[in-house]
């Protein structure tokens, strides 16, 4: 299956067109196919049972096409990370409120 995104990273809108695959049940992996800031991107969101709770990982591998400070990276990064686990958050208290 493929995925578009359109986004806007740090005052830059692009797009990015990633494979996604599902190698196991509690899995999601994407490969950049396209995209504007990428030369790769890769990304493997696990999800582990612990307990009564659940752990999310998330492993990236990134490749930026042009020059870009590792601070402004990361930071992209972080915010990406921190927007992904809040809208996961919310989700999961849909479900579980039925």
């Amino acid at each position: 299956m493929l995925f578009r995104s359109d986004v806007v990273v740090q005052g830059q809108a692009g797009t990015f067109i990633s494979a996604v695959y599902y190698p196991a049940q509690n899995q999601i992996y994407t490969v950049l196919q396209q995209g504007e800031f990428f030369e790769k991107q890769e990304q493997r969101f696990s999800v582990v049972p612990v307990g009564t709770t659940s752990l999310l990982t998330v492993d990236l591998d990134v490749e930026t096409k042009l020059p870009i400070p590792a601070m402004m990276v990361k930071k992209a990064i972080g915010d990406t990370l921190d927007y992904l686990a809040a809208n996961l958050k919310t989700r999961a208290e849909q479900l579980a409120a039925g």
